[in-house]
């Protein structure tokens, strides 16, 4: 009841970025098999499927990477990797 916010939380933009970012977008890319599509999930999300899973960081990441591959992304990796590459280049 802290939130002074007057209108929602879901601005129109957001609304705009959410549909962006749909399942049947996701669909679509993956019927596209002229890209190579890369997937990435923050560590924060990677710690609570884990934990809801009662599985390690390291078991739950290859799980995902093996049903997202079952699916045709062609790699999957966490945040924090993509970060460390980002920081590369």
């Amino acid at each position: 009841n802290d939130c002074l916010a007057c209108s929602g939380c879901v601005t129109s933009a957001e609304t705009v970025l959410i549909s962006a970012q749909s399942l049947g977008k996701f669909e679509k890319l993956l019927a596209n098999k002229d890209k190579s599509i890369v997937l990435s999930i923050s560590p924060m999300s990677l710690a609570g499927l884990a934990v809801a899973s009662s599985l390690s960081l390291l078991e739950t990441s290859k799980r995902l990477a093996f049903l997202f591959h079952q699916v045709g992304v062609s790699k999957f990796v966490d945040q924090s990797v993509a970060q460390a590459i980002a920081l590369l280049t």
